[in-house]
């Protein structure tokens, strides 16, 4: 099957689970290209990649020329009614036609057109559907899915279907779409459990570890917070965070004003995240809501670090109580220092064993949900047109 997948930018560091799972797709004999506005921030790069600029000033002016002499109707709409795409209020509508002109070839020449967010790729994978033909659909993972729902229903009922990354992604968009709940499949966000599998050994008095941009709804500062209290229980641990975003300055004031022994490690290298998190003995995810309502849907990293075998404290942030249960690690209500460090300090005052065990639980649980053959099995079946809905919790 040949695949078009359309992002903001990619590859992302970020975004792993979209590198993973176009990387099963491949190894399920599929052909996939992707197209994106502009490079990301690195990580892996499974399947080649054509930019918006990479089209020549020439090349952009004739694609739109050619896409308005052979599909007049979806590009007059375009031009004329469209609303989403370019996101400024639906102006420069020429400029986004001349952007995106160039990948109608390659989305006609698709099968399937695949969009991971829920709002400006969705949007342009809609454009690109109606332009070449070829049927569309997106992924929906956590704050796109509570955006404008007018035009994420628009988007929702112009799809062959929409996949949710967890149960509550789910509800949001059946609430954006209720007529279209029959089309909205749950399929978890995809690890490489290749690269992240444990090592058999469980270091019991490893780092606390932390990994993630480094901006609000990661929760940071709660764990500084957290931390800065369990000087005495944290012993010779240290606390990392690996990770680097906006935040950064703030977090660093915030570990000088208060003490904490948490260290800012800053980007890992994707080859180098999984002997990182090797070294752990915990795992902390303190994902909350942010002030201007960005939030986590199921953070990668934590099912990365249950691969790997870290028994594990998060909150419960809707999406991650479906991953995490008491057999893998505590969680506690979002942005409550006082109860992360109570429950970082119980983890860590558990028996090494323990401590072992739950991580091997963990391991098996994460790598059943988010392993990435089984997502691209379930995506293909879905490109297809098989499969009903799937449960990810």
């Amino acid at each position: 099957m040949r695949l078009l997948y359309v992002l903001e930018r990619y590859p992302e560091l970020s975004q792993t689970f979209v590198s993973s799972e176009i990387r099963g797709l491949i190894e399920l004999g599929c052909e996939v290209k992707v197209v994106a506005l502009a490079p990301g921030r690195g990580g892996e790069r499974p399947a080649p990649v054509t930019y918006a600029s990479d089209a020549s000033k020439f090349a952009r002016i004739s694609s739109s020329l050619k896409l308005v002499a052979t599909r007049p109707i979806p590009s007059i709409r375009q031009l004329a009614a469209e609303s989403s795409w370019p996101p400024q209020d639906g102006r420069q509508k020429l400029r986004g036609m001349l952007r995106i002109a160039p990948w109608t070839d390659t989305a006609r020449e698709a099968d399937h057109i695949h969009a991971h967010f829920a709002t400006e790729a969705a949007d342009i994978a809609r454009l690109l559907s109606a332009s070449s033909g070829t049927p569309f659909s997106f992924s929906a993972h956590a704050t796109d899915a509570y955006s404008d729902p007018l035009k994420l229903g628009h988007n929702i009922r112009e799809s062959s279907f929409v996949r949710a990354v967890a149960p509550h992604i789910s509800a949001q968009l059946i609430s954006a779409a209720p007529e279209c709940a029959g089309r909205i499949h749950e399929i978890p966000a995809a690890i490489n459990d290749d690269r992240f599998t444990g090592t058999g050994h469980y270091e019991s008095q490893g780092p606390v570890i932390a990994v993630g941009r480094l901006v609000a709804k990661k929760g940071f500062d709660d764990l500084i917070t957290a931390s800065s209290m369990l000087k005495t229980e944290l012993g010779n641990r240290k606390v990392l965070i690996a990770g680097e975003g906006p935040e950064r300055e703030r977090l660093e004031q915030m570990i000088i004003s208060t003490g904490a022994p948490v260290t800012l490690l800053g980007s890992v290298a994707n080859a180098e995240l999984p002997k990182l998190l090797a070294r752990g003995s915990l795992f902390v995810a303190p994902s909350k809501l942010a002030h201007d309502g960005d939030r986590d849907g199921r953070p990668a990293a934590l099912a990365e670090a249950m691969a790997v075998g870290l028994p594990v404290v998060s909150t419960t942030l809707p999406g991650i109580p479906g991953l995490v249960d008491s057999g893998h690690g505590v969680l506690v209500e979002p942005g409550n220092p006082d109860q992360l460090a109570a429950a970082i300090a119980g983890m860590i005052a558990r028996p090494s064993a323990e401590r072992a065990a739950i991580g091997r639980a963990a391991a098996d649980h994460a790598a059943s949900i988010h392993g990435y053959r089984a997502v691209a099995r379930m995506m293909l079946d879905l490109f297809n047109g098989r499969g009903g809905n799937r449960g990810s919790s």
